[in-house]
């Protein structure tokens, strides 16, 4: 366990320079973004289901047969679903980033002895945060005072 000791005010908290300075050495308050699939790789995966490949093959046995209908309707069958597959998820994925976008989680500080409501990727290590009743905690923190507090940690153990 390292060491109680601050290295800032609990009073003043952070000067500007300061958490400027920690930001330049520690990187923003955010998680790596997971690499985005692309709409190529979006479409191929619709055709790695089980029940499609054997469709697929069904498709190349009439082929091989001659039985030209039968092969075609199942190629059919097989395009179509993946072309709706592929709408469905891309529509998902969009939405999804359009959301992600729009939050934009914030954090109360104090700074050079201020309060101030800053996006929450812009904490740094030793900033004071203010949490109030419904809070999100915005990052790793070290707790210096708390009055009836009491935290939700359902989200991270899925109990």
């Amino acid at each position: 366990m390292g060491s109680t000791r601050l290295s800032t005010s609990p009073y003043k908290g952070l000067t500007e320079a300061e958490a400027v300075e920690r930001r330049q050495t520690s990187g923003w308050n955010e998680l790596p973004e997971a690499a985005t699939t692309g709409p190529l790789a979006i479409f191929l995966r619709q055709f790695s289901g089980f029940l499609i490949l054997i469709l697929l093959v069904a498709a190349a046995v009439a082929m091989a047969l001659g039985e030209w209908v039968d092969a075609v309707a199942i190629g059919l069958v097989v395009l179509i679903n993946a072309v709706l597959g592929f709408v469905q998820e891309w529509r998902a994925e969009t939405a999804l980033a359009a959301l992600k976008s729009m939050l934009s989680p914030k954090a109360i500080v104090i700074r050079d002895g201020q309060e101030r409501d800053i996006p929450a990727r812009e904490l740094v290590p030793d900033d004071l945060i203010l949490l109030h009743s419904g809070d999100t905690v915005p990052a790793d923190a070290r707790l210096i005072a708390s009055t009836g507090l009491a935290l939700d940690e359902s989200v991270l153990t899925g109990e």
